[in-house]
């Protein structure tokens, strides 16, 4: 009987064999000198419903690997796509997920550089690579105890779009993030760690003080959510959301939420109590 095995394995045991410059996979980024680069891959009925518009899919596709670059406060330089397309896929599919990927290529200013693609029987699958550019780049690793952690905006807007489009109706907060490149590059003189918030909150944060060796305590009231009536424990752990989660040694930086702080020792303590770090994990 084979062994079931989820992503948080599979990068553990690739780790002996990473790269100097992957930083151990523990970042958003790997980091090569002044440029830094990710890559996502997205794959239809996990990341994003089959009968999706292809003018957002191919924006989403772009954004959720900006978002990368955002969180190590780096500018988009080029991106690369792979695209495994189901071979009844149309020419008028096609056109618009063209249309999407340039419209955003314009909006943020990144070259396209290449990429491959492949007709296969399967379901459509797209992978990105992007690079960017930065004189600092930000690490998970940096956080110090004492810091005050930060988000960029509100939390639940992706697990609650979520829950609309598998009621059937369409919700751009789950179809179309927002990466915050601007602030990204803001954050390399403010920030001692960042990451962008994609497994929800709770986990990603727990990944950040892992990194950092120290732990952290939030304060409910003061994490703002996409809807305040909804639970806060499935907003802060839905994933999706695409803020930038980050550290800093200040007590504010303009446009963004304080949360809580950094302690020392081990683990997650909401409102004074430990709390699991739950978010989405692939299995």
């Amino acid at each position: 009987m084979s062994t079931k095995i989820n992503e948080l394995q599979i990068i553990e045991n690739l780790r002996s064999i990473a790269g100097r410059d992957s930083l151990g996979l523990l970042d958003d980024c790997a980091v090569f000198g002044e440029y830094v680069i990710t890559k996502d891959v997205l794959v239809a009925g996990v990341h994003f419903f089959p009968d999706d518009a292809p003018y957002n899919l191919a924006r989403k596709a772009l954004r959720v690997n900006l978002s990368d670059l955002a969180a190590m406060g780096a500018e988009p330089f080029g991106v690369l796509i792979g695209a495994c397309l189901p071979k009844d896929i149309s020419a008028e599919w096609l056109n618009d997920f063209n249309r999407g990927l340039k419209a955003d290529i314009e909006e943020f200013g990144v070259q396209l550089l290449g990429g491959d693609t492949v007709f296969h029987d399967g379901a459509l699958m797209l992978s990105v690579t992007a690079i960017g550019k930065t004189s600092k780049p930000l690490l998970r690793s940096g956080a110090k105890i004492g810091d005050n952690i930060f988000v960029s905006g509100a939390l639940g807007g992706g697990y609650l779009g979520l829950q609309n489009k598998l009621k059937g109706r369409g919700d751009l907060r789950y179809e179309l993030p927002n990466p915050r490149i601007e602030l990204g590059i803001k954050l390399r003189e403010i920030a001692n760690s960042c990451m962008d918030i994609s497994d929800g909150l709770l986990l990603d944060l727990n990944r950040l003080c892992e990194a950092s060796k120290v732990g952290a305590e939030l304060v409910s009231a003061q994490i703002p959510l996409a809807d305040m009536a909804a639970d806060l424990l499935e907003q802060i752990s839905g994933g999706d959301d695409y803020e930038l989660l980050f550290t800093a040694d200040c007590d504010a930086v303009a446009g963004c939420y304080k949360i809580g702080k950094i302690i020392s020792g081990q683990g997650l303590k909401l409102d004074g109590k430990l709390v699991a770090p739950k978010g989405y994990v692939h299995n």
